[in-house]
């Protein structure tokens, strides 16, 4: 094999042709000389057909590029390309190349074709090979071409090897295609900006959502998106989530698109950092997600709690109906029976005086229970107040005994000391009630015990963290109030379900009480503790953080009214105007005050009151004046009573909490107030007080 000389003008010196064997045998790597001589003469004769670009024509003669492979002749190759090759010698390569020869070859072959067509003097170019034991091999291939007029046409081809880099790319571009294809496969709208706030990249979902076309998108401020974000603060956006936030942040914001609609979105934003992106400067990834059906359902939610909550204190309520019925029964047939009794005129002097005290211990149980039943329907100012535990079980303690059954022994231990707690008393009403309703169905049918017991202490973290519940509260000094039944008791997994919605252990009910309780606790910032062990019983207590309302805030406590220096006043010859719609009523209040030395004017509504009072005001002394009636009701009747007397003194008698009284006559100061029903000592420590000219202003 000879090598091809340079030009004779070229000074520099020969190659030996002994240099030049040693050189090709020893070269380290793929090596081949072969013999385009018919290949070329092929070519020619195409040439001579008036074909001038090769491309196009052997797109049309795909067969042709086969056929130069028949015409090619192998002289030599390097020892290195036997190995390469995975040949066993020298003469099973030259004998077998046909089969290297792959159909991924075949556009490497076409570019050697139209370079020798058309006369350069160099090729390079990437090919694809299968060697002889199969393994298959990306190439990159640097040919010297033979000169018009050499004989023999030679071509000089050296490979080298680049399968590793090549699948390396590959793998990059499998990389970014399957990238690509999430970012707009996914659901969520998925946007890049710089940390100036211009948008850099949005892929087709947000698109989608927007309206907008990517070029329209693409260099605009993130205010564009978000109008209620101004431009220096989508900056100022961006750097908070660099600086403050460890490269994360996540906010909900109003997505505004093309024709003006804001749909609200949850934004996830994460820095990358600029060795990560393309421009290397960093950027902020946002995660966009629509969360316009998650609020539809959060509202939807929240009605459906607050449904729940409803009907589970509608439940509560049946359930002490019954009791109450059977309390008020009993009352009544105590009072009805004895005042039969009595009808008949037959009882001795002593019998009389004891069936009287009967009733009236019996009437006073019966208005006992009612007050309670005010208080627990939450008759009481609407805002969160300073209660004290003790006093809120003390006023239901009636109402609890009611509502379990004859089995359970329902017990109270008060604890001492117990700072004041701000909450709204109804709902913690609400609370107790559920949790002794709760404990006394956990009892068997042979019955057991229930105790309520209030305290104040500090409780540890780890006791907390043992026994707490759905509301983590940090350690600390808390007001508690637990209940403690000696039930059935709960398996671990009841006990992590206690406060789930619809949860229960107990078949026919709805399990609504203890997330309702859940709900109520949490809204006054406070938490549960449950403690419970199968066939042991249930303690569960809650928590309430103490208050912190400044003193001067403290709503007024009024004392007891007291009158010790004028009862002896005599109510001779006083006159009093009783207003009430309630005949019965209005007759033993007409009883008391002439029982007492008064005279009595009477009026069965508002209208009559003002009437009566405009002809004889200076003949009036005081008016003992119904709060609720239909019509002209006891707040409109006090002021048109004090429009013609500013200073008339006037008692309001009512059903409800003293209050609910405060509230509905706001602004009527000074009043004395006397609860329904009344006795007649109550009656006479009043009027003497504002008879008196003692009454609070």
């Amino acid at each position: 094999m000879e090598p091809r000389h340079p030009d004779a003008t070229n000074s520099n010196p020969e190659i030996s042709p002994r240099m030049w064997e040693g050189f090709f045998r020893e070269f380290q790597a793929p090596l081949f000389v072969e013999d385009v001589t018919e290949v070329l003469a092929a070519l020619d004769k195409i040439r001579r057909q008036g074909v001038t670009d090769l491309g196009p024509w052997l797109d049309a003669h795909p067969d042709f590029i086969t056929k130069s492979l028949d015409l090619t002749r192998i002289i030599d190759v390097s020892d290195y390309t036997i190995q390469w090759s995975g040949a066993a010698s020298r003469e099973e390569l030259l004998n077998s190349l046909d089969r290297m020869i792959l159909p991924e070859t075949l556009p490497a072959l076409k570019t050697i074709l139209i370079d020798l067509f058309e006369g350069r003097g160099y090729y390079s170019s990437e090919s694809q090979y299968r060697t002889l034991d199969g393994r298959h091999l990306y190439t990159w291939n640097n040919g010297l071409l033979p000169r018009r007029g050499d004989k023999p046409a030679l071509l000089f081809l050296a490979t080298t090897e680049i399968t590793d880099l090549k699948q390396y790319q590959l793998e990059l571009i499998t990389s970014r295609e399957r990238y690509s294809l999430l970012i707009e496969a996914a659901q969520d709208v998925i946007l890049s900006h710089d940390l100036g706030g211009k948008i850099t990249f949005i892929n087709q979902v947000g698109l989608d959502l927007t309206g907008w076309s990517r070029d329209s998108l693409i260099g605009q401020d993130l205010s564009f998106l978000f109008p209620e974000r101004a431009p220096d603060e989508s900056r100022r956006t961006s750097l908070k989530v660099l600086s403050e936030t460890r490269g994360r942040s996540l906010y909900e914001a109003g997505l505004v698109t093309r024709d003006g609609r804001s749909i609200p979105v949850e934004v996830s934003a994460t820095i990358i950092p600029g060795q990560n992106n393309h421009e290397g400067q960093p950027q902020v990834l946002a995660m966009i997600r629509d969360i316009t059906e998650r609020q539809e359902a959060d509202r939807k939610r929240r009605e459906l709690e607050d449904q729940l909550k409803n009907t589970q204190k509608l439940e509560s309520l049946g359930m002490l109906a019954g009791g109450i019925a059977h309390d008020f029964n009993n009352l009544l047939v105590t009072i009805m029976g004895h005042t039969e009794l009595l009808s008949s005129g037959q009882q001795r002097k002593a019998d009389v005086e004891s069936a009287l005290g009967v009733i009236m211990e019996a009437s006073t149980q019966a208005a006992d229970l009612c007050r309670q039943m005010q208080a627990y329907a939450g008759q009481t100012v609407a805002h969160l107040t300073e209660e004290n535990l003790n006093s809120i079980l003390e006023n239901m303690s009636r109402l609890l005994q009611v509502s379990v059954s004859g089995k359970a022994h329902l017990n109270f231990v008060y604890g001492g000391d117990i700072p004041p707690v701000e909450v709204d008393a109804g709902q913690i009403r609400q609370v107790v009630m559920n949790l002794v309703t709760n404990a006394a169905e956990s009892l068997t049918d042979r019955g057991g015990e229930i105790l309520v017991r209030t305290g104040y202490r500090k409780f540890e973290g780890k006791d907390l963290r043992r026994h707490q519940l759905a509301n983590h509260l940090p350690p600390g000094s808390y007001a508690f109030c637990e209940v403690k039944d000696s039930g059935r008791g709960m398996a671990p997994e009841a006990r992590l379900r206690l406060f789930d919605p619809f949860f229960t252990t107990k078949p026919g009910k709805r399990g609504l009480g203890m997330s309702t309780a859940l709900g109520i606790v949490q809204g006054h910032k406070g938490g549960f503790m449950v403690e419970s062990v199968p066939g042991d019983g249930t303690i569960i207590t809650f928590l309430l953080p103490e208050s912190h309302r400044p003193n001067k805030n403290h709503p007024k406590v009024k004392a007891s009214r007291k009158a010790p220096d004028n009862l002896h006043l005599s109510l001779k010859n006083k006159t009093v105007l009783t207003v009430d719609e309630d005949a019965a009523v209005r007759a033993v209040g007409d009883g008391f005050l002439r029982r007492l030395g008064c005279r009595v004017l009477s009026a069965g509504n508002g209208p009559d009151a003002v009437r009566i009072f405009g002809d004889r005001q200076q003949d009036i002394d005081a008016v003992l004046l119904d709060l609720t009636m239909e019509g002209m009701d006891g707040v409109e009747t006090c002021r048109r009573l004090r429009a013609i007397r500013p200073d008339l003194p006037i008692v309001f008698a009512s059903g409800f909490s003293s209050e609910e009284v405060e509230k509905r006559a706001a602004g009527l100061e000074p009043y004395a107030f006397v609860p329904k029903p009344f006795r007649l000592v109550q009656m006479r420590r009043i009027m003497a007080t504002v008879l008196g000219a003692e009454l609070e202003s």
